[in-house]
């Protein structure tokens, strides 16, 4: 987590819940956070999932600066 830029790498498994307390800690918080806990950060971003606080920061993808994505046959 960088702190003075406000950007993290987060891996996808990563739920909704441990991103905000891990975020917390550092005194930040992502600015779309998905009511269910259980929801992942790569669930998010693929799911385009909007919450309350979307009408400002827009869907959760939009928050996301860049993805690394593996394809099936293992390339980047």
């Amino acid at each position: 987590m960088e702190r003075h830029t406000k950007t993290a790498l987060i891996e996808p498994n990563v739920p909704m819940d441990v991103l905000v307390q891990e975020t917390m800690k550092a005194g930040l918080l992502p600015p779309v956070v998905m009511e269910f806990p259980g929801i992942t950060v790569g669930g998010g971003f693929v799911g385009t999932a909007g919450e309350s606080s979307s009408f400002k920061y827009g869907f959760f993808d939009r928050t996301v600066l860049s993805a690394e994505v593996v394809l099936a046959d293992g390339t980047l």
